[in-house]
């Protein structure tokens, strides 16, 4: 089963400028991952993890493959358009870790696509990760917990040491901007010093909500071990990770959006009006990001009611908000069932719903505004939805 998580591993392949129809590279790695949360260096490790991946320069050479551990277990991988085949669980202890996915040859296999039924394999060594866990030093936490927006930060990591026989280290620092769903920024130093980078405040935007993984990797390269000239990989990778907030600036609003009884949140457009005295002065448009963090700004001062419209949820207003200063946390939670996006949940909701059941995206009948969970078919669990919310009015001015 594939489990997500924010940059799961730093050593995802990099795909080459080969010849077109090539598989370009497939890797084997391990990691140990610790959670940062203060300026001392974390005790303790929370999560591992293994994954596999196989990449290609173009489309079309596989959409399904898998790869055989040396226990004898055949694992699926998952295609990932347009041109990867990925792998990814996650483990509470690392001997349970390395139970599942022991050292040994892993064979690589594509199963669908041109070509389908080619195979190549790479050989893990004993666990060989850094001496150390890595962490944000001389005071880098704090002094990225709500920093101004537009300010450079500094930030330091310990020396990268290790003791194995990996013949390649390397220390990287990935900081992803969680609201927007972009890669922030990305650097990386010589594992033989202590590293370093400086994070740039265009970066750092007003009221959004950021994680960072800072990692120690060991790995080493081999090629022309199947698959042609592809490249092969193995990993092992220690990280730490961290979350920060920028201080919202003045008419910066953001926090946490929900949209009630959804699957998800993730990417959904919202609408919010800006209405001081009963008049609309400003309206804005956002897509809520990971972990249903948001921002907007608004040019609008003073005291205001804002009103936060989806599609097929009613409007929610939040009343008498200052936008003379910046909020960091004003969370909104939307409510469910207005099929034809009138604001009420009444009859003619259920018309459409009624109108649209037992279809699936795609169908001729299908209606995006019936599908109340977000689940890309109409059923009986949208009806539920709607009966939960029904003859409920939305917030208007």
């Amino acid at each position: 089963m594939i489990k997500v998580r924010f940059a799961l591993l730093s050593s995802l392949l990099a795909t080459s400028c080969l010849a077109p129809a090539a598989v370009t590279g497939y890797s084997v790695s391990y990691l140990r991952n610790s959670v940062q949360n203060s300026d001392f260096a974390p005790v303790l490790e929370d999560l591992f993890a293994f994954q596999a991946i196989m990449s290609s320069d173009g489309t079309g050479e596989f959409d399904a493959g898998e790869f055989n551990a040396p226990n004898g277990t055949v694992t699926p991988l998952i295609f990932s358009p347009p041109a990867y085949l990925i792998y990814g669980e996650y483990q509470p202890t690392l001997g349970a870790l390395f139970t599942s996915y022991p050292t040994g040859t892993y064979t690589f296999k594509i199963t669908g696509g041109s070509f389908a039924g080619q195979s190549a394999t790479v050989a893990t060594s004993a666990a060989d990760f850094a001496n150390s866990i890595p962490f944000l030093t001389s005071g880098s936490y704090s002094s990225l917990q709500f920093c101004n927006a537009g300010d450079d930060r500094t930030v330091t990591w310990p020396a990268f040491t290790h003791s194995g026989v990996m013949p390649l280290t390397t220390s990287a620092l990935n900081v992803l901007d969680m609201t927007s769903t972009n890669l922030a920024w990305q650097d990386g130093g010589p594992a033989s010093v202590a590293g370093s980078t400086t994070i740039p405040g265009a970066k750092l935007i007003s009221g959004h909500y950021y994680y960072y993984g800072l990692t120690h990797d060991c790995y080493r390269t081999t090629s022309n071990a199947g698959f042609g000239t592809a490249a092969a990989s193995v990993t092992y990778t220690r990280r730490s990770e961290g979350y920060f907030q920028v201080q919202a600036n003045p008419g910066t609003v953001a926090g946490q959006f929900y949209h009630g009884q959804s699957n998800r949140s993730i990417g959904i457009p919202v609408t919010v009006e800006v209405v001081q005295g009963g008049v609309l002065v400003d309206t804005q448009t956002f897509a809520v990001g990971y972990n249903n963090w948001y921002a907007f700004d608004t040019t609008a001062t003073g005291t205001a009611d804002l009103y936060f419209k989806s599609s097929h949820w009613l409007k929610k207003a939040v009343y008498n908000v200052d936008l003379d200063t910046g909020h960091n946390q004003l969370d909104v939670t939307l409510q469910n069932g207005d099929c034809n996006d009138d604001n009420h949940v009444d009859f003619f909701d259920y018309l459409q719903l009624s109108d649209a059941y037992e279809s699936v995206v795609g169908d001729p009948t299908f209606s995006a505004g019936a599908d109340l969970s977000e689940d890309g078919e109409v059923n009986f669990f949208d009806y539920l939805i709607m009966s939960a919310n029904y003859e409920t009015d939305g917030d208007d001015y």
